[in-house]
């Protein structure tokens, strides 16, 4: 069943100048057959989204939005129809996406731009809304007018972030766990760090020690996080809500042990994913255990550490003699 943008009545199907259009015959209105470019809009406030309960068909909770004028820009079209339905200024107006599923409005094929944006003032209900609320996540109706709950479902979906979690010894970190790292943080919205405690392992540098290396090679990421954990990793990666474990695979050696750890870990936990990253080829020969050695022994090791491991490496085998 479809209804008039104009008055709200239902309107049909009639031929005109030899085509069928549809046509509302209470009030004349005309529709053509190309999509109606329409806005709705996603409007953050406090700590939920503003909607409005329509007084006009398709009735309900729906977004605020509507239909673009001629001469409008799409933009202008949504600061427009926020002001006019919610007594809402819109701030940080960004386009989320576009949906063009013919029968999204049970009035006509539309093809709406959807944006988000933060809304200042007062609320205020006018226009097409009846009624005007802001609803937290969890609160917001089961059924929305149009193809909104959809639109919103991809929205909440789009807000949760993708932490990973990078676990490992990191006794000392090499250029080869920087080179990950570095491309892991283009993948995901946070990784983690995560330095293995564990009290049965000897390790050359302390917990401490590690983290302090770690946060001095990684100066000026804001998106990483360092920390040390104990016990199991799929355990931890739970409490820090990371879905993806990042590992770096080497050779084809690497390979044989991550995939029998993988299995593992998805047995004890379904829900973490394995991303695997292939490290750069000048790293291919690269691990903590040659760069101590060789540290040990008195070699080289600029360009396969970071500075700061180079330093610390002397300073602990000097002591250490």
């Amino acid at each position: 069943m479809k209804y008039c943008s104009e008055c709200g009545k239902r309107i049909t199907e009639k031929e005109i100048e030899g085509k069928r259009r549809l046509v509302c015959l209470h009030c004349g209105k005309i529709y053509y057959q190309n999509p109606f470019p329409t806005v709705d809009i996603i409007i953050e406030k406090g700590e939920g989204i503003v909607l409005i309960n329509r007084k006009n068909p398709p009735y309900g909770w729906a977004l605020p939005g509507g239909f673009v004028d001629y001469g409008e820009s799409l933009e202008e079209a949504a600061k427009r129809e926020v002001k006019e339905e919610t007594n809402l200024d819109i701030k940080e107006l960004k386009q989320f996406c576009v949906y063009s599923t013919p029968g999204r409005d049970p009035r006509f094929h539309t093809i709406s731009t959807v944006f988000t944006g933060k809304g200042e003032g007062k609320l205020k209900a006018s226009d097409d809304a009846k009624e005007i609320k802001i609803f937290k996540k969890d609160e917001v109706p089961s059924v929305l007018a149009f193809d909104h709950k959809r639109i919103l479902e991809d929205y909440f979906n789009s807000q949760v972030k993708k932490i990973a979690l990078y676990p490992g010894s990191f006794d000392p970190i090499t250029n080869g766990h920087l080179d990950v790292i570095k491309r892991s943080l283009f993948l995901f919205d946070k990784v983690i760090i995560g330095v293995s405690d564990n009290p049965l392992k000897k390790f050359l540098f302390t917990t401490k020690e590690r983290i302090e290396i770690i946060k001095e090679a990684l100066r000026g990421f804001s998106n990483v996080e360092i920390e040390s954990f104990r016990g199991l990793l799929v355990d931890y990666a739970r409490r820090r809500r990371a879905r993806f474990l990042i590992r770096g695979l080497r050779a084809i050696s690497d390979f044989e042990y991550e995939f029998q750890m993988d299995l593992m870990n998805r047995k004890l936990n379904s829900q973490i994913e394995t991303v695997y990253l292939m490290t750069d080829q000048k790293y291919s020969y690269l691990s903590s255990s040659i760069v101590k050695e060789i540290a040990q022994l008195g070699g080289c090791i600029k360009g396969l550490v970071p500075d700061v491991v180079e330093k610390r490496l002397s300073e602990k085998f000097k002591n250490i003699s």
